[in-house]
């Protein structure tokens, strides 16, 4: 599955793979467990898609990848892995530091023209309760449209 974004040679380092093995821990805790998430550090980073991801129309498919991949190529892991202390010192500022790097991935998907698509994924999704790291959905969605009504 090709995707449509801007050409860029980092863009092409992203490995995309299906796991069909057992989401656990640490995956657990994602809002959205079993779809689609990011995996590894600096060059050995992926985004690995699970059963549920096939549910969704190809647009909104890329709309998904295209977020998981704004994760990559602006290091959220990486940068998670350098404050991983606020956990147990700052566990608020932490929490608050990876709603932030949600919403700079959903703006990465919008900049490169999936807002609406997005949207449209994120109001099929089922959240997980527990995902503490996550927005809310309805304010990703009212982000989403208003960055889509800027562009």
């Amino acid at each position: 599955m090709g995707i449509p974004v801007r050409d860029d040679a980092q863009m092409q380092s992203v490995a995309i793979t299906l796991d069909r093995s057992r989401w656990w821990w640490p995956w657990r805790f994602a809002k959205f467990p079993g779809i689609v998430e990011t995996r590894g550090i600096f060059r050995w980073k992926c985004v690995v898609v699970g059963p549920s991801f096939f549910r969704f129309p190809p647009r909104e498919q890329q709309a998904i990848l295209l977020h998981e991949v704004g994760h990559v190529k602006l290091n959220h892991v990486e940068k998670r892995l350098l404050r991983i202390w606020q956990i147990v010192l700052l566990p608020f500022a932490f929490a608050r530091f990876c709603v932030a790097q949600e919403f700079q991935a959903d703006y990465f998907a919008a900049e490169c023209g999936y807002a609406i698509d997005l949207a449209s994924a994120l109001s099929r999704m089922r959240p997980d309760a527990r995902a503490a790291l996550h927005p809310a959905v309805g304010e990703r969605i009212a982000r989403l449209a208003i960055w889509h009504s800027k562009a």
